[in-house]
């Protein structure tokens, strides 16, 4: 089994449409089709957002899940170390692995003995890991490094594609939010449209409030706020 073929199976979770599923039931699709892709790989899991209050902790399957979120409360382990540096790390046994002690006691306490951690990067910017996770100490040879790697790079444009659609989705809601305020304001005082915007501008700076949340206060209350 090669890397495009692992490529062409995890991304059939990308090529349907999401319909009511979230992030986390995406991602369980990926990570369930990387443990079928990956030779002899049983778990998988993703760590997405910042930690330790990471936005999403999917996992393959039930078994990995506590294992694999320790990483966020105790702030170390091969995930933490993948966003760190923006490296894919590898450790082909645990026992006696040096460089995560409390995480390590937890993944061998819980039947996990090899792993590797791909850093989730997206237009410059790393979302999150990827975190791949065999029950015994395992060689991870360069064929399983660039397996590992290819079901990386579809769990990054998941989550990036996720990413920018909330992000679109943000920018048109403070848009049509502006856009409201600013029609408000014309019709209460007979200003134009440019007018308008930089009085809402201005308030903006000498409260130092960004303008969304001006024009969001405007609408709800008619008031503006007053400069510190």
């Amino acid at each position: 089994m090669d890397a495009l073929k692992a490529a062409t199976t995890t991304s059939r979770s990308i090529t349907r449409p999401y319909g009511a599923r979230t992030l986390d039931d995406t991602l369980t699709e990926v990570l369930t089709a990387a443990t079928r892709s990956v030779p002899l790989l049983e778990h998988a899991g993703a760590l997405v957002g910042r930690a330790p209050d990471f936005l999403c902790t999917a996992t393959s399957d039930s078994g990995i899940a506590e294992v694999h979120a320790r990483q966020a409360p105790f702030g170390e382990g091969p995930c933490i170390e993948a966003m760190t540096t923006g490296l894919t790390v590898v450790s082909d046994s645990l026992c006696g692995e040096a460089r995560w002690p409390r995480w390590c006691a937890a993944a061998l306490a819980g039947g996990v003995g090899a792993s590797i951690a791909v850093p989730l990067l997206w237009e410059g910017r790393t979302l999150g890991a990827l975190g791949l996770y065999w029950e015994s100490p395992h060689l991870l040879d360069t064929d399983t490094f660039d397996l590992a790697e290819t079901c990386g790079v579809t769990a990054s444009a998941i989550v990036g594609w996720a990413r920018s659609a909330q992000e679109l989705q943000h920018a048109l809601g403070t848009r049509q939010m502006i856009g409201q305020a600013v029609g408000v304001l014309m019709q209460r005082h007979g200003l134009s449209s440019d007018a308008a915007f930089r009085f809402l501008r201005r308030n903006s700076q000498n409260a130092n409030i960004k303008l969304r949340d001006v024009a969001q206060r405007f609408l709800e209350t008619g008031e503006l706020p007053q400069p510190p």
